[in-house]
């Protein structure tokens, strides 16, 4: 009997470790930030997005199993003058009325230094999903976290900016997308 009550007990241990997942983590949407800058005849320009959600599960011991998802409310954008925010809605640019959101969403996480680390992601803009790389650093103290990140990416990629905005000696194609998140381990997961 008692063979096969360590063996039903092992099983049970393996299963177990085999469902835990990396931490959970709430974002604090206040402090948090997502913005862009980018070029126009020359002048550089800042825009900014007021609205995301995320759903980020992640252990630095188990970044096999660690996700960022992130929804990006693109209505939300502003690029700070009336005008330019005008043609960010238009089909040339962002289309908002058919594409009001943009998604994030990891393949595959590295760490690469003490704070350093890489995603694998595919970020969709339009309809349009392109394989990215975001490099980040992190910065724990206790259960909070600190994440700065940026990203060069090519607008035309994306189909940002069609028609005669195409042209780059008007605006810019590289778009530099800088994220910073300030985040605390979920209580279910602080509590375990």
């Amino acid at each position: 009997m008692r063979p096969l009550f360590f063996f039903i007990v092992g099983v049970f241990a393996m299963s177990s470790a085999s469902l835990a997942q990396p931490a959970m983590w709430d974002v604090d949407e206040m402090r948090s930030s997502l913005s862009f800058v980018f070029e126009q005849e020359g002048e550089s320009f800042k825009g900014d997005i007021e609205k995301f959600s995320s759903d980020i599960r992640f252990d630095v011991g188990d970044l096999a199993q660690s996700i960022a998802h992130i929804t990006i409310d693109l209505t939300s954008l502003s690029a700070g003058n009336a005008e330019r925010d005008d043609a960010l809605q238009s089909s040339d640019w962002f289309y908002l009325s058919k594409f009001p959101q943009a998604e994030f969403k990891t393949t595959e996480l590295r760490q690469l230094g003490d704070r350093a680390f890489e995603a694998d992601a595919v970020l969709s803009i339009r309809g349009i999903e392109k394989k990215i790389v975001l490099p980040f650093t992190l910065d724990f103290e206790g259960e909070d976290v600190h994440m700065v990140g940026a990203l060069d990416m090519n607008r035309l990629d994306f189909g940002l900016g069609e028609g005669f905005w195409a042209n780059p000696d008007f605006i810019g194609l590289s778009v530099i997308v800088r994220v910073e998140i300030f985040a605390r381990r979920a209580l279910s997961n602080a509590d375990g």
